[in-house]
């Protein structure tokens, strides 16, 4: 992953690249296999203009929306986006 930030601007931007093997889960009643499955996650933020240290961010994690199960199951998992306000003292 990494990130940039445009100080003269007050933007950031990041993205993250999340991989994780196959593997065969035996946890009580959850028996199975849990395929591999690569990830994006993108994100931004920018510092608001009109009010020092207050920042807006948005999220999304899976930006590909690459349906997957992270443990046996569960049901699949897609897209999640958020957007957060945000300040700091």
């Amino acid at each position: 992953g990494g990130a940039y930030k445009f100080r003269e601007r007050g933007l950031r931007l990041g993205g993250q690249l999340r991989y994780s093997g196959s593997f065969r889960q035996d946890s009580g009643v959850y028996v199975g296999d849990v395929d591999s499955y690569a990830l994006l996650d993108l994100n931004i933020g920018y510092d608001l203009p009109f009010e020092r240290d207050l920042r807006l961010t948005l999220d999304v994690a899976n930006a590909l929306d690459n349906s997957h199960r992270e443990f046996a199951g569960a049901p699949e998992i897609g897209r999640l986006s958020f957007l957060q306000l945000g300040a700091s003292f």
